[in-house]
C-alpha cells in the first residue's frame, strides 16, 4: 500500500512520525498528520496561518492524556486507531475520485472525514471544511481539463 502514496504523502507521514517522536507521544495520531501536512503542503498554510496553526495542534496535542512522559521509540511508532481510520478515508477519496494514487490532498480529506478527531474540529473551526476541500479540487480538476 505504501507504493499508492505519492512522494508528498510519504514526506507529510514522515513529518507525522517525526511529530509523534518529538512530541513523545505512544502514537501516530490524526493531529502529527495534519502538523506533517502543514509542514509538506503550502497551500494548506494560505489557510491558515502556519506558525499559528502548528502552535493550537501542537499545544492541544501536548494536553492530550499521557503525551509528556519519556517514552522510548523504536524507529516504528504504532499508528492510534483514529490515524488508521483516516488512512482508510484517504484510500477511499482517492478511489471515489477515480485516482490510482493517494496524495496529501486525499490524506486532508481524510482527517476531515474522521469528525470526532481534535484535527478535524481545528480544520472545521478555521474554515476549512471537507465540502471547501471537495470543491476547491473539483475546481482545479475542472480548470485542468480545459
Amino acid at each position: 500500500m505504501a507504493e499508492q502514496y505519492t512522494e508528498k504523502a510519504r514526506r507529510a507521514l514522515g513529518f507525522a512520525r517525526d511529530e509523534a517522536k518529538a512530541l513523545e507521544s505512544p502514537f501516530i495520531e490524526s493531529d502529527h498528520l495534519l502538523l506533517g501536512l502543514v509542514c509538506e503542503i503550502g497551500w494548506l498554510a494560505i489557510r491558515l496561518p502556519h506558525a499559528t496553526l502548528m502552535e493550537e495542534v501542537r499545544r492541544e496535542t501536548q494536553s492530550q492524556e499521557g503525551i509528556g512522559r519519556k517514552i522510548q521509540h523504536s524507529a516504528n511508532v504504532p499508528f492510534s486507531n483514529e490515524f488508521r481510520q483516516v488512512l482508510v478515508y484517504a484510500a477511499e477519496e482517492a478511489d471515489d475520485l477515480g485516482h490510482k494514487y493517494i496524495g496529501t490532498e486525499h490524506l486532508l480529506l481524510g482527517l476531515l472525514r474522521e469528525t470526532g478527531s481534535r484535527s478535524a474540529r481545528l480544520l472545521n473551526r478555521s474554515g476549512v471544511t471537507l465540502e471547501a476541500v471537495r470543491a476547491q479540487m473539483e475546481e482545479a480538476t475542472n480548470a485542468s481539463n480545459h
